[in-house]
């Protein structure tokens, strides 16, 4: 199904996953691609695959979230200058690590600066380039981890929590403009995240992740948990008294 969505898109972390997904229901939509994660080859590969597979422009730029040098108002110039003009950014990057516990700081460093810092700038440059424009659309993806924190994945789901803070605030900074802001708080998506681990709910798969965001980018949909059903099970443990929750193992 074709749907009248913006033309122009940055995938900032397309190579796998969520990313790979959103990649090709955008090129479904013959929207224009610029491509950007860090490994050069599976950018190159995807970018190769969509452009001869849909018949649509899509181009790759190489970047990584963590590297000391990554300036975000420099990566917008450069996604500028691969794009000319630029109507959406949508960011499924991130990271997470088996042995966050939040004591090794090295990891934690490594999961904030990718998850939070790098992103919540990106997204802070793109929100000022787009108010000039007076338009543009910003899709983030947050998780059910930064509603429910517990001891396993303490950076992930910080880094989580503060860019959904930080992206409401920026939603409230720019009612009054073309710019629209969505974050999408994922539940247990089949990526290599959640490979090999044992779940107590349904997984979704990228796929139909990515064509929900596609079919909803035009939505005015500031905050949405993805199923629906964490919803309800976000309400029920967030409700939970502390003596009772702190016995949970999951």
């Amino acid at each position: 199904m074709k749907y009248n969505i913006c033309k122009n898109i940055v995938v900032l972390g397309a190579s796998s996953g969520v990313g790979r997904a959103l990649s090709i229901e955008l090129a479904k939509q013959e929207c224009s691609l610029l491509l950007v994660a860090r490994d050069e080859r599976d950018l190159k590969s995807l970018s190769d695959h969509i452009s001869i597979a849909y018949n649509t422009q899509c181009g790759f730029l190489v970047c990584d979230l963590y590297q000391s040098q990554f300036d975000a108002e420099t990566f917008l110039q450069s996604c500028l200058n691969c794009m000319g003009k630029i109507d959406a950014l949508i960011v499924p990057a991130g990271i997470i690590d088996d042995n966050d516990d939040g004591l090794n700081l090295k990891i934690s460093h490594r999961i904030i600066t990718v998850n939070f810092t790098s992103i919540a700038l990106t997204v802070s440059a793109f929100c000022d380039h787009f108010k000039k424009q007076d338009s543009g659309h910003v899709v983030v993806f947050s998780s059910i981890a930064a509603s429910v924190p517990r001891k396993k994945n303490v950076a992930y789901s910080a880094s989580k929590a503060a860019l959904t803070t930080y992206c409401r605030g920026l939603q409230h900074a720019f009612v009054d403009t073309g710019v629209k802001i969505q974050i999408y708080a994922l539940g247990y998506v089949d990526t290599s995240m959640s490979f090999g681990q044992k779940l107590l709910f349904p997984i979704a798969s990228p796929e139909c992740v990515a064509r929900f965001v596609v079919k909803n980018i035009d939505r005015n949909m500031r905050f949405t948990f993805y199923p629906y059903f964490w919803t309800i099970i976000v309400f029920f443990i967030e409700s939970l008294p502390w003596f009772i929750f702190k016995r949970l193992k999951f």
